[in-house]
């Protein structure tokens, strides 16, 4: 009888539990991973002045930006044979590092070729408008 009702409880407790969170912790890494890929994507791409990332092609570890034909790879270590490694702590530090020298990288940039609202907008304003996108700070 105990058994019976121990089944179900355990069950009950580990579907609650799950539902509660939304998704597993696994699900919750991979995406740290993938939204590192995009936040990385998107400043690459508006340094290269192609707006946005907006595809990440597994075969070859590299990802597109919107409004062309530009591909940029991975670092070294994120992809397997196809797609992303599984997302460890190794990954997940390689992928904040290469996000960390892009936003430097945009910081350096002479001409940011982020999208600019209308034409008469300056050099700094678009500067700026990066800078608050990507939560960058001047220190």
């Amino acid at each position: 009888m105990k058994t019976k009702m121990l089944l179900p409880l355990l069950t009950m407790v580990l579907i609650s539990t799950t539902v509660e969170k939304g998704v597993s912790s696994l699900d919750i890494a991979e995406r740290k991973c993938l939204n590192l890929v995009g936040e990385g994507g998107d400043i690459i791409c508006n340094i290269n002045g192609h707006k946005m990332y907006t595809r990440f092609n597994g075969g070859n570890c590299s990802l597109g930006c919107f409004d062309g034909n530009y591909w940029v790879k991975l670092p070294d270590g994120v992809c397997s044979v196809v797609g992303l490694k599984e997302c460890t702590d190794e990954v997940k530090t390689t992928l904040i590092e290469w996000k960390a020298k892009l936003k430097v990288r945009l910081l350096n940039t002479k001409e940011v070729k982020c999208p600019p609202r209308s034409k008469s907008r300056s050099f700094q304003d678009g500067l700026t408008d990066c800078m608050t996108k990507y939560k960058i700070k001047m220190n």
